[in-house]
């Protein structure tokens, strides 16, 4: 089964060590949307075909199936995440918001080929440009460092 299985195998353990490097994804309370300590990132920031213009009243449709988000470390040495998701039928270029330090490191695609649908720490691109394509039908998720 491991031969057979081994792609989604390392999948299922890379993603394991994402979670566990990121406290920010097992919170035990409701974002709020303001820093958790004073000068602080605000704990989530949300977004959709613009940046913090997320698409709750969305009367043209212009944004359907687009949301992400930037959410703040929870713990000390955590890097900061961007999410985005396309739910739609098109392929899409989104913005990324400057990270307040270093720049955004591409960690999950969902629509890319094994390996290159999650990636190690180590062996993370950069992201070039501040936009980020998100396959229709997708999750992109970004780690800032």
């Amino acid at each position: 089964l491991t031969e057979r299985n081994g792609a989604f195998l390392r999948y299922t353990r890379e993603l394991i060590a994402f979670r566990k490097r990121h406290p920010t994804l097992t919170r035990r309370h409701f974002l709020t949307g303001r820093p958790e300590s004073p000068g602080g990132e605000p704990d989530i920031r949300w977004h959709g075909v613009a940046l913090g213009v997320p698409p709750w009243n969305d009367p043209d449709g212009d944004a359907h199936g687009v949301l992400a988000c930037t959410l703040a470390a929870a713990a000390p040495g955590e890097e900061p995440l961007h999410l985005a998701l396309n739910l739609g039928d098109t392929d899409r270029e989104l913005p990324v918001p400057a990270p307040a330090r270093g720049r955004w490191h591409t960690a999950i695609d969902t629509a890319a080929e094994s390996p290159a649908d999650i990636v190690p720490r180590a062996a993370q691109a950069p992201l070039a440009g501040a936009t980020v394509r998100v396959t229709a039908r997708s999750v992109v998720v970004l780690e800032a460092r």
